[in-house]
């Protein structure tokens, strides 16, 4: 006959945990979201989403403030913002277009005026073609505009034969600035193959290879969403 099965029985200690103190200073706590921030700054911050799609950090007023004590012979030196405005200005000035996203294109034009010839079509029109053809859903009608911009790479062939590279450099950066309005980002990933035929060439000719090379794998692999922090 079987005995009855004794339980084991275990005793557990528990020990009685104090709670966690979080040392996380909340955004409200943060001395940095106090901090003045003037127009200046304001427009830098402005500047930097615009042109190159960044969203600044919040010490980003800090660090504004920390690089304007800073000389270029300094040990640590960084490259100054306002040093950067000041070469913005002067890059306008030498620049033979501005492109869509207002950085500007300089091409060494020669004598002849070879090297450079305007664009048959204004930016605004530009966007407005591109603007058509990512908000159209069909694929046939989507071909179908397609076709003024085909014209204009049809013209950039003809430049780049005659020796005006930078039509093309000019119209692949427009089209690799342009962003939809009412559409995700990545709709604009239609016009990657374009983009990567114009400037891949474009650079080609004008010595850049490592650029070329840079684009090309830019465009097979394209990374859209902006950059931001956390």
């Amino acid at each position: 006959m079987r005995g009855k099965s004794r339980k084991r029985s275990s005793k557990v200690i528990i020990e009685k945990q104090k709670p966690k103190v979080s040392t996380i200073v909340s955004e409200e706590e943060s001395p940095i979201s106090d901090y003045p921030i003037s127009d200046e700054i304001q427009r830098r911050i402005s500047m930097i989403g615009q042109g190159f799609h960044l969203k600044c950090s919040p010490d980003f007023p800090l660090f504004y403030e920390f690089c304007e004590t800073l000389r270029a012979d300094a040990p640590l030196a960084i490259y100054n913002l306002c040093d950067m405005a000041k070469d913005m200005k002067d890059r306008k000035k030498r620049q033979v277009c501005a492109t869509t996203n207002h950085i500007g294109l300089m091409i060494d034009v020669t004598k002849n005026d070879i090297g450079y010839r305007p664009l048959n079509i204004s930016y605004a029109e530009l966007n407005k073609r591109l603007e058509d053809i990512v908000s159209e859903k069909s694929k046939e009608r989507q071909l179908i505009k397609f076709a003024p911009i085909d014209e204009l790479i049809t013209c950039v062939q003809f430049a780049n034969d005659e020796g005006d590279f930078g039509q093309g450099l000019e119209l692949g950066l427009s089209i690799l600035a342009f962003h939809p309005k009412a559409q995700p980002l990545e709709t604009a990933n239609i016009f990657n193959n374009k983009i990567k035929h114009l400037l891949s060439v474009g650079y080609t000719l004008a010595n850049r290879k490592e650029f070329s090379q840079v684009i090309q794998s830019h465009m097979d692999d394209r990374r859209i969403e902006p950059l931001t922090f956390t």
